[in-house]
């Protein structure tokens, strides 16, 4: 039988996939400059560079996401772009904000379940630190 720590590591780990998938979606949309973003990001008003940043920065976010060691920083970058979303929706272009805040609760629901990661991101045990490590654990 698996143990439930395993099994939410994979439930977060396909979850990660799937937001991922819709960040490249819209990533890629702005940066392919379909019309229906042109249109959007005018009606914004700050300047097609803006569309450019925010897509690059999705596709950022979709590569962290992707990786279970950069998760966390990943979903921390994506929900920080939903919430200017969800701001924008409400106070500049009107709308539904419901997909953008649908994405930021998910992404707060990978945050949650990462914090044990963020203190491993970006460390690797040196040879010496391993040793060390089994010599503490004889």
């Amino acid at each position: 039988m698996k143990s439930a720590s395993t099994t939410s590591a994979r439930i977060r780990g396909f979850v990660s996939f799937l937001v991922a998938a819709v960040f490249c979606a819209a990533g890629s949309a702005m940066l392919l400059g379909l019309p229906w973003m042109i249109n959007l990001f005018d009606r914004v008003g700050a300047g097609q560079w803006f569309r450019f940043v925010t897509g690059a920065l999705e596709l950022a976010g979709c590569v962290l996401l992707l990786r279970a060691s950069t998760r966390y920083l990943g979903a921390l970058l994506l929900l920080l772009i939903m919430l200017v979303a969800i701001a924008t929706h409400v106070l500049v272009i009107g709308g539904s904000p419901a997909p953008a805040v649908l994405l930021a609760v998910t992404c707060t629901w990978l945050l949650v379940g990462e914090p044990r990661r963020r203190s491993d991101v970006g460390r690797h045990q040196t040879s010496y630190e391993r040793s060390r490590s089994k010599e503490a654990n004889k």
